[in-house]
């Protein structure tokens, strides 16, 4: 942080503290844009998991943050996701509520397993996984 000096010294800290806020802003702002980051890339495992009837890794399941369900949202994969979490025995009430209201032959016809691999290929193209 550089500090401008100027004739009074008021004026000085003022425009020291509006530094200091826009690097912890700063700081604050690449701290979400790499949570949100890591929510993609569960959201991407714990999707493909589910399309190939995996079960997914325990401790990518203990590692999961408050963001993976809104990024599933943005996605279209909340569905996806509330499989692989359950083949885990881990249970959110949130993506309980979207495989009730989704059915359960998410993966039964060969098409949209197709689809949605083409799907995954593409978004992982997308955000540079």
């Amino acid at each position: 942080m550089r500090r401008i000096e100027t004739a009074d010294s008021s004026e000085s800290q003022i425009l020291c503290n509006v530094n200091a806020e826009s690097e912890n802003t700063d700081f604050l702002v690449k701290c979400a844009e790499n949570e949100i980051r890591k929510s993609e890339i569960d959201m991407l495992y714990l999707a493909s998991c589910a399309l190939e009837g995996v079960v997914p890794d325990m401790g990518v399941i203990e590692d999961l943050d408050a963001n993976l369900f809104s990024v599933c949202q943005k996605y279209g994969l909340t569905v996806c996701v509330a499989y692989a979490l359950e083949s885990a025995d881990a249970y959110d009430g949130n993506f309980i509520k979207e495989k009730e209201t989704a059915g359960n032959d998410l993966f039964q016809d060969e098409n949209e397993k197709k689809r949605l691999e083409q799907y995954f290929y593409n978004l992982r193209k997308r955000l540079n996984l």
